[in-house]
């Protein structure tokens, strides 16, 4: 199926099916939801792709009117914390380049969903030649700024840095985000979009 108007929104490392609190099951689950719901209204085909974090999940669940969430059974990878995942993200992307193909859909911009599916989504978007954006929701040089004491993994802000670079769009809520951002080598004015968050 090829619609002028399919989003392909990545969530790799949290499924916004899971029970809000529990690991890696926050606010981000809460804003996808809630986006993807609104851009279902308006007509968007919106389909969200992330990990299977309980054994025996349905693959497709529709949620809402336009709104398929697609879990990805990868095996040895469902109890993992988020950050040992890197090293099995080329899987995602083969899982959801076979979902494509067996049923036949296209998306023409994908959306991604911390820096982790960043890389997900720029792989993607060199096989797919569409957009792609990235909302961050939390950055490594911002938790190294805020706790005295962090230790921030040296990959994530390597690849925060270079999706930061070649993302078509960066998603953040705040202007200070904005800012942030612009301070980091590669930010690029022309890039940054503020989308204050709701409140319902």
């Amino acid at each position: 199926m090829a619609k002028s108007d399919c989003i392909a929104m990545l969530s790799i490392h949290s499924s916004p099916l899971g029970r809000l609190g529990s690991m890696d099951t926050g606010g981000m689950s809460v804003y996808l939801l809630e986006l993807a719901t609104e851009l279902g209204k308006k007509g968007r085909q919106v389909d969200i792709f992330t990990r299977e974090t309980e054994p025996g999940m349905e693959q497709l669940i529709d949620y809402a009117a336009n709104v398929r969430i697609i879990s990805l059974a990868i095996g040895g990878t469902r109890d993992l914390y988020r950050s040992a995942l890197l090293t099995h993200l080329h899987r995602y992307r083969q899982a959801i380049e076979t979902f494509c193909r067996q049923s036949g859909f296209s998306y023409q911009v994908i959306h991604s969903n911390y820096w982790l599916s960043g890389i997900v989504g720029d792989q993607l978007k060199a096989v797919w030649k569409c957009p792609h954006v990235i909302t961050f929701h939390t950055l490594g040089n911002a938790k190294i700024a805020a706790r005295k004491h962090h230790q921030e993994d040296l990959r994530r802000l390597s690849e925060e840095a270079r999706l930061l670079q070649c993302c078509d769009g960066v998603i953040v809520p705040t202007s200070e985000e904005r800012e942030r951002l612009l301070a980091m080598k590669g930010g690029n004015q022309s890039r940054l979009y503020i989308v204050p968050l709701g409140v319902n």
